[in-house]
């Protein structure tokens, strides 16, 4: 069995949809603010038009939410569930930071 190179993830089953998809995620998350498909085309390099049938897929689940002059962001509620887990994974683990707002001495 060939070593696997580590530098490189396994695309034997990549999606280049899901990917574009899970950059559009990140950048967003990154701008609280929110941004403009112009903008998000000028960040990925990525054609308009795909950026616009994700960011549309993505409201569609609630993943995203429209804003005023076509500004698209992160929606509150999957901002908060990724910190719901995160929180639970610390809580789950003897990781000294599990203790969030608990008493200290």
């Amino acid at each position: 069995m060939p070593a696997q190179n580590h530098t490189q993830p396994d695309r034997t089953y990549w999606v280049p949809v899901v990917h574009r998809a899970v950059s559009i995620v990140e950048i967003l998350g990154k701008h609280p603010g929110g941004l403009r498909v112009c903008e998000l085309q000028q960040m990925t390099l990525y054609p308009a038009s795909t950026i616009y049938r994700v960011i549309r897929t993505l409201v569609c689940c609630n993943w995203v939410a429209t804003g005023a002059r076509g500004i698209y962001r992160l929606n509150g509620d999957v901002i908060q569930t990724c910190m719901d887990g995160r929180l639970l994974s610390l809580y789950d683990s003897d990781d000294p930071r599990a203790i969030v707002g608990g008493a200290t001495n």
